[in-house]
């Protein structure tokens, strides 16, 4: 089975769902489930030092995250 968990943010300084998803995207991994991530590079007024638009490993898990989009 597939599982690609989405999140807006994975940094720390946003709080419970970051350590959580990780967390629960490990559990599923040490399951035998494939279960990946997808997130933005949003760290609050700066970015995470992460590269964009390609598979990389993130705290050990595969995660794809994508440049975050703000309003004007």
């Amino acid at each position: 089975m597939k599982v690609l968990h989405v999140i807006p943010s994975l940094s720390a300084s946003k709080g419970g769902p970051t350590p959580i998803t990780l967390n629960m995207v490990r559990a599923l991994r040490h399951s035998g489930v494939d279960a990946c991530l997808l997130s933005t590079d949003d760290h609050g007024h700066t970015r995470l030092d992460v590269p964009l638009h390609e598979w990389t490993s993130y705290e050990g898990i595969p995660t794809y995250f994508l440049p975050r989009f703000r309003y004007p």
